[in-house]
């Protein structure tokens, strides 16, 4: 006696008239004692005899040269070309530039405030601001090119506006209170002697270093989770990336004075407060919007 699924698997057949007679006899046999089978196969039939009664028309002419010519242009397009709107316009690629520089300009004038350019050559600071440039350039490239695309999976426009914003913080911030300021003030405080005693300086510039990066990214990136709908952690971590690199060139100048060890646990810091603090207030900010819905 044949099973409900190998009754499952003869039903097209069945419905069709293609089952041999046999089969037909032992399916039949089936239906009679299993009610469910029996439903579904009923329905099926039903079905199969409502398309079998469909009459059949042909498609129109003007149906017929639409579908034509949609071929014939896809097979004539070009293959390796890439699309009109992944190329950022000359308008905006212009407004990119022009920002990235004048952010550059002003990054520049807040650091020779807040750090001494005395131990650098003048082909290195030239260096260090043509990268800066190019790092601007491309956090706008990015938010004049993600403009309008809403249902995109990453949503680079937010990206680049929480990174653009967190580095004008950490500049103001810089300005006013420096990594470098803060330890030598908490050099020569009691609890500040305490933790000196504890991580030592090259201990106490990764923590601040990664405190100056964690506490704004963090703010600006849950601000900024509003704008992400999808995919709040990888947006957090490209964030950060992209903050990291923006900020590189800022933490290079100020370490002009400091040792090797001391610089590269600064950089450590920034890199750790920077991958914590975006992906967390992107978490966050989605989390709160799915309790609210």
């Amino acid at each position: 006696m044949l099973t409900c699924h190998e009754v499952q698997e003869l039903v097209p057949e069945y419905v069709s008239g293609r089952l041999a007679p046999s089969e037909v006899q032992a399916l039949k046999l089936h239906l009679q004692g299993c009610q469910r089978c029996a439903v579904e196969v009923e329905g099926l039939a039903q079905v199969w005899n409502f398309l079998d009664q469909w009459p059949e028309e042909a498609p129109s002419e003007r149906a017929v040269t639409a579908i034509r010519q949609a071929v014939l242009a896809d097979l004539t397009a070009p293959q390796g070309s890439t699309p009109a709107t992944a190329v950022l316009p000359g308008r905006k690629l212009m407004w990119a530039v022009a920002d990235g520089l004048l952010f550059t300009l002003g990054s520049v004038v807040v650091m020779a405030g807040a750090a001494s350019f005395e131990g650098f050559s003048a082909p290195v600071l030239l260096g260090s601001g043509a990268l800066w440039s190019a790092l601007y350039i491309l956090a706008f490239a990015l938010y004049f090119r993600s403009e309008g695309q809403n249902g995109a999976t990453v949503n680079l426009r937010a990206i680049a506006l929480a990174g653009l914003f967190t580095v004008g913080f950490s500049l103001i911030a810089a300005r006013t209170l420096s990594v470098g300021q803060l330890v030598r003030y908490c050099q020569i405080s009691p609890w500040g002697a305490a933790l000196f005693r504890c991580v030592g300086q090259e201990g106490a510039y990764l923590v601040f270093g990664a405190m100056y990066a964690l506490v704004p990214l963090f703010v600006v990136s849950f601000a900024c989770g509003e704008r992400v709908q999808r995919r709040p952690i990888a947006h957090g971590l490209l964030c950060a990336g992209l903050f990291f690199l923006l900020t590189l060139p800022a933490i290079y100048l100020q370490c002009g004075a400091f040792s090797l060890g001391v610089g590269l646990s600064w950089i450590a810091g920034a890199f750790l407060g920077s991958f914590a603090g975006a992906p967390l207030g992107f978490w966050l900010r989605a989390r709160g919007q799915s309790w609210m819905t």
